[in-house]
């Protein structure tokens, strides 16, 4: 059994000096503990920032623990609160509207993360 306590995982900023509001914090709690084919990802964005485009390879369920914001899937976007659960389906452009929010998501048969 792997066990990670979200509260304890220090977060890594991420940002760009080619946009300013591109800025969220993220770590995958788990990884490091020896998944095989899971990961996890503690997520928080700030007050006015928001995640950069991105796709992932594997289908990924955020559930949003606290905070408001917007999730764009695609060219879908619906906004989210506590307890909303998005589903991302693999391969999909994926970012966030401004708001400030903590997520969890969880893939699930995801190669480990380069770092």
């Amino acid at each position: 059994m792997i066990v990670g306590q979200l509260a304890d995982t220090p977060l890594q900023e991420v940002g760009s000096p080619l946009d300013p509001t591109l800025h969220d914090r993220l770590a995958f709690p788990l990884s490091a503990a020896g998944t095989q084919a899971t990961a996890v990802v503690a997520l928080e964005v700030p007050p006015g920032g928001h995640l950069g485009q991105h796709t992932d390879s594997a289908e990924e369920v955020v559930l949003v623990l606290e905070g408001e914001g917007e999730a764009v899937v695609g060219a879908d976007s619906v906004p989210v609160g506590p307890g909303t659960l998005v589903v991302i389906p693999a391969m999909a452009p994926t970012t966030s509207g401004t708001g400030e929010a903590r997520c969890c998501g969880r893939r699930a048969s995801s190669p480990q993360p380069p770092w």
